[in-house]
């Protein structure tokens, strides 16, 4: 296979990937909004929503730079940087 053929099912692989992405990334934001408009869910599981979307849009960050870098046809991938975290402070129980 050429190096032609191989980038255009890269290409085509990875457009499936960042449409796969989009997707999943609407579901979770939808089941996050109806966990944080639960008046029965316990902060925890609103917390785990907001924090698992996060996750999840940093990776769909992730395909689309790998799509660019695809269609640009670079060898090699940029760095995308991640969503800066917030410090928490852990009590510990003595």
């Amino acid at each position: 296979m050429s190096t032609l053929a191989n980038r255009l099912g890269e290409r085509s692989e990875v457009d499936s990937f960042c449409v796969q992405a989009a997707q999943l990334v609407r579901e979770a934001e939808e089941s996050m909004h109806q966990i944080i408009s639960n008046t029965r869910a316990c902060d925890a599981e609103r917390l785990a929503a907001v924090e698992i979307l996060e996750a999840m849009k940093r990776v769909q960050l992730l395909i689309e730079a790998h799509h660019d870098t695809v269609a640009k046809g670079m060898a090699f991938s940029p760095v995308v940087r991640s969503i800066p975290e917030k410090r928490r402070r852990w009590r510990f129980i003595a």
